[in-house]
């Protein structure tokens, strides 16, 4: 039975139908709020947080006319060719048969968080893409290196940076690996090494240049702010780090995991490249495990550990176990995307039932402290409830806006997530964020002295502080307060305000 499943043609047929089902989603379901502020970010791209990200965005929506949610995620897509692509000749590099391979890149493309990564665009897209691009030239460094495998896998390692910050541990483990086990790897020589540095200093230059000559946004705020904070104890965070990796594989794919790591610390015999993968795979897990004692630390920051552990599952015995352990993974990799091609209704019936209402318990261990904030999503349902019924609302909202009677110069939002998208469904160039300057060089209203003294629309959460505005508007008054049923135990609700006389408070200090 088991090699009828892994048959090379059974094999492609699930992969194919793997593809397809991310394909279609993107025609059925709208922009979820990271994917729009990438989206308005690429409109005037720099290269402080994510560049591949931005610029891969920005080609895709050139076309004048073609600007929708499916030419914004089509880079995520296509990396799945990519990475298919990639993965099937690192396992020819590695001496392994067709079978096999397609084998192990289906459990790859069941591991959940790679389903989302190459459905929707996001840095962590391009951070994996470009990590298994890396692992391909690393592999070929480790078995016989030329100059040019040197400098493309310093090539690839920089891109993953220009990603992702995080992508600079993935690139510090191939780093230290290759330096301490140098005289172990054929033709290795210095000038290859200096090659492979130089390469990697020469692709991030661009970030390294605007961090300095420019203010580090991004990165100020999330070290000099309480986002993401977990306020646990010593144990507490390790607790929920191990319950974060947990939540972003799903039971099957992190019994796998364990599986894999246990299998190959237990083996006597490892091949380099066997030692190169397994290596990186715990180096990136122990360094995040470490960084969550801060109590910064994302779940999803550590996922690139999969990926070279993930090839580490080409050198696992297939056996009845892992066959049956990769049904269960294929078999909920297939439900989730099938429950985001269905609308709102079936999604809530999916959901109310003793295995959604788990898979909705996970999103607290995946995002701890996400209740911090009143307007944060309560659970996966929520999130994409939100994401199918986005596009209508805010055309409801449009239909308020167009029927106001007082003049107005532009629209804003005071929410960070909101204000891109609002942007991108009221398709209209006048919506800025009001007080959160990590849209500084994006869209921010206070940075802006056009819109001093100008009357304005604002669109904010029903439940928002609205503290900020009355500082900053001679007057505010309600226009509408709009309220869409999500499902049976939660609602959205915006609110519309004319603001009169614009007058920000960062400008006069």
């Amino acid at each position: 039975m088991l090699n009828k499943i892994t048959d090379t043609a059974a094999l492609k047929t699930l992969i194919g139908i793997i593809f397809i089902l991310k394909f279609t989603v993107s025609f059925n379901t709208a922009l979820f709020e990271d994917e729009a502020i990438y989206w308005n970010w690429s409109l005037s791209p720099d290269p402080s947080y994510s560049f591949t990200t931005l610029i891969a965005i920005k080609i895709f929506t050139l076309i004048p006319g073609y600007l929708n949610e499916y030419t914004v995620r089509l880079p995520a897509l296509l990396t799945n060719f990519v990475i298919l692509f990639f993965f099937i000749k690192t396992g020819r590099l590695l001496g392994f048969a067709e079978n096999r391979i397609l084998f192990a890149a289906l459990f790859l493309f069941s591991i959940p968080f790679v389903t989302i990564y190459t459905s929707f665009i996001s840095p962590d897209t391009m951070l994996l893409m470009f990590s298994v691009i890396s692992v391909y030239f690393s592999v070929r460094v480790i078995k016989n290196g030329t100059y040019s495998d040197w400098i493309f896998c310093g090539v690839s390692s920089g891109l993953m940076i220009l990603s992702k910050y995080t992508g600079a541990v993935f690139v510090s483990a191939i780093a230290i690996y290759i330096l301490f086990k140098r005289n172990d790897l054929k033709e290795f020589s210095p000038g290859k090494l200096f090659a492979f540095l130089t390469a990697i200093l020469l692709v991030i230059t661009p970030l390294l240049l605007w961090n300095i000559l420019y203010e580090p946004v991004w990165f100020n705020h999330y070290i000099n702010s309480d986002a993401d904070y977990s306020g646990n104890n010593f144990t507490g965070r390790i607790l929920n780090f191990i319950l974060s990796q947990a939540a972003i594989l799903l039971p099957a794919s992190f019994v796998m995991f364990v599986f894999i790591i246990i299998s190959q610390i237990l083996k006597h015999k490892r091949s380099t490249e066997e030692n190169f993968l397994i290596f990186c795979g715990l180096f990136i897990l122990i360094s995040f495990a470490v960084l969550s004692l801060t109590g910064k630390s994302k779940g999803n920051w550590s996922f690139t550990a999969f990926i070279p552990l993930g090839y580490s599952f080409l050198f696992i015995r297939k056996n009845f176990f892992s066959g049956i352990v990769l049904a269960f993974m294929v078999g909920l990799n297939l439900l989730l995307l099938i429950t985001l091609n269905l609308n709102s209704a079936q999604i809530k019936t999916l959901a109310d039932n003793d295995f959604g209402k788990y898979i909705n318990s996970t999103y607290s261990d995946y995002w701890h402290g996400h209740t911090a904030l009143t307007t944060n999503d309560r659970s996966w349902e929520e999130r994409i409830l939100k994401m199918k019924n986005r596009r209508s609302n805010i055309h409801e909202i449009d239909k308020v806006i167009l029927s106001v009677e007082p003049d107005y110069k532009f629209i804003a939002s005071d929410n960070f997530n909101l204000s891109p998208l609002l942007k991108f469904y009221l398709k209209k160039d006048n919506v800025y964020l009001l007080g959160d300057l990590r849209f500084k060089y994006i869209n921010s209203a206070e940075v802006n002295k056009d819109l001093i003294g100008k009357d304005a629309i604002v669109i904010t959460y029903g439940n928002s502080d609205i503290g900020y505005l009355q500082k900053n508007f001679e007057e505010l008054k309600e226009i509408k307060i709009m309220r869409f049923v999500l499902s049976d135990e939660s609602t959205e609700e915006f609110r519309i305000i004319h603001g009169k006389n614009y007058k920000p408070e960062s400008l006069y200090k």
